[in-house]
């Protein structure tokens, strides 16, 4: 069962099905598992014995900072039922407040897989992560996690080997876009009796003029359902028209800047299709309607999900189920043989064995084994408490040993300046330099700023709020990046071109430049002004680098080209 206070991250229950003949279900999937733990700890787990792990086994790191649980039963088809449970210990951490430091309580991160074999070709996959912090810890609680997918489920869902079904309907991780022509076709599937994948359809809205404007990016919200549900969005007004002409129950038709959620026509809730209005989502927001679906679907665990979850337990229930009926099987034998007065005394004395070993399984578990067990886990326990002292001691250090790097070379930068910054060259050596842990320049950035004609004061603010905000705000993994700006710092940007654009190969090669010899996307852009004479006009082209966590910018000052300036 899962702990009361654990807080699950993500679910998914559906079906992988091979596409070449010959390849193994189960190895794919163990060979994604075995990559996803690889990745995070390489060589504490170098020393598992994978080939036991596809069996059953226990397996912890050196260091108790993760430890995995597995155990397998085939049936006698010969089709593969296994299941597997992954601890994933974070130490402790300071977190620091004026004159005192206070503990922050250790989390726990599990993830649960399941694997049930149906046939040569398909099998059902079962998964949840979910987190926990130390119970009776007496400090602060980790802030809640990013918003994201496991690495698992991306894997399965991008495998080259593998398709992902619910039901008759493939799955796919990014949202589908319905063009004029399909509408038919999306109608018909979403009536169909055997649908059972729940369907979100993002309809637009043409008040902007060209380019269509949705309540929310289906490409976001299909980043925090995958797996669970198909996201569609319609690519104009043209094809929304079509899918309400041929939507049999117009109750169900989408409409303008709607989000339309179509529930399979078995399931067991009541209303088939909700649907979350323009006003709605205007009034509480991308992040928030994007939550509100990813909780529905990708968090919470309803009564008939439970049930289809193949766990541990499950796993084992099945393996004692079979010992209990072969020893009622064999009890039957013996209480005929007794009958038939045909036994000898050694036979007697193995039936009276197996009558006894019936009676323990069906009763209970052993006693001496029990209180082993219990001792082994207090034993385990201690362990991991040491360890999480000891770990959070050393992160804590080489957290403030980094910040104080960090601090010292913005010191020494600030120490080196004899002059105010005059020039934009000048503000933008300042921001490089004094922020160099948030904030970078490409070469190209650089050579922008000498035909830069913004105000000093205004490129000097525009780089501070990005530098002091932008930042964090992508670090943190937020939703509505656009938003946590303007309200931080109320400046205004975009994380993105529109359609036309980025349908534009010459338009969107303007975007490309390159930064510590690889090739970076300066399609996001902070923005001030619309005229392009004006003092005060400003456009910052920049993108966040996952690999250095940093702001890097690659042009300051005028509008790059674009659909709409191309006939200007």
């Amino acid at each position: 069962m899962i702990d009361l206070a654990a807080k699950v991250h993500y679910k998914v229950h559906f079906d992988i099905v091979r596409r070449y003949a010959g390849t193994s279900l189960f190895d794919e999937v163990i060979y994604v598992i075995y990559g996803w733990l690889n990745r995070k700890y390489e060589n504490k787990i170098r020393s598992w014995n994978w080939q036991q792990v596809r069996k059953f086994g226990e397996f912890s790191a050196a260091d108790h900072t993760v430890y995995a649980k597995t155990t397998s039963f085939t049936d006698e088809n010969g089709m593969l039922n296994w299941a597997c449970k992954v601890d994933e210990f974070e130490p402790s951490k300071y977190e620091e407040d004026e004159d005192y430091l206070i503990e922050k309580a250790p989390r726990i991160w599990t993830s649960e897989f399941g694997f049930q074999q149906t046939s040569a070709e398909r099998a059902t996959i079962s998964y949840v992560v979910y987190y926990r912090d130390k119970p009776g810890f007496i400090g602060t609680t980790e802030d809640l996690p990013a918003n994201n997918v496991p690495r698992f489920i991306k894997d399965l869902l991008f495998h080259k080997k593998l398709d992902c079904f619910i039901g008759p309907d493939k799955l796919y991780a990014r949202d589908r876009v319905i063009h004029v022509g399909e509408g038919k076709t999306l109608t018909e599937m979403i009536s169909r009796e055997d649908r059972l994948v729940p369907i979100i359809l993002v309809a637009p809205d043409d008040s902007q003029g060209e380019e269509l404007v949705y309540p929310v990016s289906p490409r976001t919200i299909a980043d925090n359902v995958m797996g669970n549900a198909l996201v569609y969005s319609l690519d104009s007004i043209g094809a929304l028209d079509e899918m309400t002409y041929f939507m049999e129950n117009h109750r169900f038709a989408p409409r303008r800047s709607q989000i339309m959620v179509y529930w399979p026509l078995t399931s067991p809730l009541l209303k088939k299709c909700r649907y979350i209005t323009a006003s709605q989502a205007s009034a509480l927001g991308e992040t928030t309607i994007v939550n509100i679906l990813r909780r529905v679907f990708s968090n919470d665990i309803n009564y008939s999900d439970s049930r289809e979850m193949f766990r541990i337990e499950d796993c084992e229930d099945l393996i004692k189920q079979k010992r209990v009926n072969e020893l009622r099987n064999k009890m039957t034998t013996i209480k005929a043989t007794a009958d038939r007065n045909e036994a000898t005394n050694a036979e007697l004395r193995e039936d009276v064995d197996f009558m006894e070993e019936y009676a323990k399984t069906v009763e209970g578990e052993n006693k001496y084994k029990q209180e082993t067990i219990d001792n082994l886990t207090n034993q385990r326990d201690e362990m991991k408490r040491e360890n999480w002292k000891l770990q959070q001691r050393i992160e804590y250090l080489e957290k403030y040993q980094s910040e104080a790097r960090g601090i010292k070379q913005s010191l020494e930068a600030i120490r080196e300046i004899d002059e105010l910054p005059q020039s934009p060259t000048d503000v933008a050596l300042f921001f490089k330099n004094v922020y160099q842990d948030k904030l970078d320049f490409t070469d190209r950035g650089m050579k922008s700023l000498e035909d830069c004609t913004t105000r000093t004061d205004i490129i000097w603010q525009c780089l501070y709020a990005m530098a002091s905000s932008l930042t964090d705000i992508y670090r943190n993994g937020t939703a509505d990046i656009e938003a946590a700006f303007r309200s931080k710092t109320g400046w205004d940007m975009a994380r993105g071109e529109g359609t036309q654009t980025r349908k534009d190969k010459d338009l969107m090669n303007l975007r490309k430049d390159t930064y510590q010899g690889r090739e970076i996307l300066i399609e996001p852009h902070v923005r001030n002004g619309t005229r392009e004479s004006s003092p005060d006009f400003i456009r910052i082209y920049f993108c966040f680098d996952k690999e250095t966590q940093k702001i890097v910018i690659g042009h300051v000052g005028s509008h790059l080209e674009n659909f709409s300036s191309q006939g200007i």
